[in-house]
């Protein structure tokens, strides 16, 4: 009796540990298995929060700041509504202005910056041992701190001791001489000088690295068919450059809707807030100001404005591409 007991208790703990084992290998392998399906959300899930913390969450408090007015020292803050977008629109010419000068900054860098890209890529490429120090000249400036970049320019463009009314003069043009950025005539375009100076560079290398990435064997086809250098240019190389200007163009839209330090150290706005873009306008309003909810409403309409541009250009450039 006692040994059919205890073999009695033997098989229930070999059966219970049986048990224990099957649950543990099929709990392991059904997280095996939902690993394997979902590794690619684990391992973007560092990303994911590092979007909701540092992008998702700051926008959403932009959009709840807009709604309010406040003056970082009261602890209550009042809702208004729209009412922020709308002094934006109707009663601030400053903001209108700002924008404006957005548009003309993306509008100049892409209409200057990418044909003399296309030009200066071109040269470079035909001329090895020249176009590598060209290269390396013109893409100098965008390496360098665009705080440090800003000041030089600033004393170049000085009306007293600054090189480019000293150069005017030197070349017999001194009628052309001004205080460049203390003329509402002449403040902005020396700024778009400045910014055509800075970013020709990475234009042009961003140009070569496409050109290199066509067979020469296209290039070589089209002389044995008889095109001329011309030709070549407008039947090959352009249609091969056209998505890259698109992505030239996307890039010079954003980051004129983003631009700060360089017109924030040269003019901080002026003359007369005739060179504010929607960014400078925004730190005035917000810190110099104190009116945070104002800020933020004009931070809402940057995210808006770029968002949507960029989104149509998009859409058009893509119903262009697949005809």
């Amino acid at each position: 009796m006692q040994n059919r007991g205890f073999c009695h208790l033997r098989r229930s703990s070999l059966e219970t540990k049986l048990e224990s084992q099957t649950t543990t290998f099929f709990i392991l392998k059904k997280l095996r298995y939902f690993i394997d399906r979902q590794a690619g959300l684990l391992m973007s899930l560092p990303a994911l929060i590092f979007a909701i913390l540092f992008i998702l969450y700051p926008l959403a408090q932009m959009f709840y700041l807009s709604l309010f007015r406040w003056n970082f020292v009261s602890p209550n803050m009042f809702f208004v509504g729209l009412e922020n977008f709308a002094r934006m629109f109707f009663n601030d010419p400053v903001y209108l202005r700002s924008l404006l000068n957005v548009l003309l900054l993306a509008a100049q860098s892409s209409a200057i910056q990418i044909p003399i890209g296309v030009a200066m890529a071109t040269i470079i490429i035909r001329h090895r041992r020249v176009g590598r120090a060209i290269w390396a000249i013109i893409f100098l400036p965008y390496v360098i701190s665009s705080v440090a970049v800003s000041l030089i320019w600033t004393w170049m463009y000085n009306p007293y001791f600054g090189s480019v009314n000293g150069f005017l003069q030197f070349i017999g043009l001194g009628f052309l001489a001004r205080p460049w950025l203390s003329d509402i005539n002449t403040a902005l375009i020396a700024i778009f000088g400045t910014v055509n100076w800075i970013y020709i560079g990475l234009t042009t290398t961003m140009i070569i690295a496409t050109l290199r990435s066509i067979p020469p064997s296209i290039f070589e086809s089209a002389r044995i068919d008889g095109l001329s250098g011309f030709q070549e240019f407008r039947k090959i190389t352009l249609p091969l450059l056209k998505e890259l200007i698109v992505v030239l163009v996307i890039i010079d839209i954003a980051g004129a809707f983003k631009f700060f330090d360089l017109i924030w150290v040269m003019t901080q706005g002026g003359p007369s807030d005739t060179t504010h873009v929607t960014t400078t306008w925004l730190y005035r309003a917000a810190f110099r100001a104190s009116e945070p909810g104002y800020g933020a409403a004009i931070g809402v309409t940057i995210f808006i404005f770029s968002f949507v541009i960029v989104q149509l250009l998009i859409k058009f450039t893509r119903s262009r591409l697949t005809r």
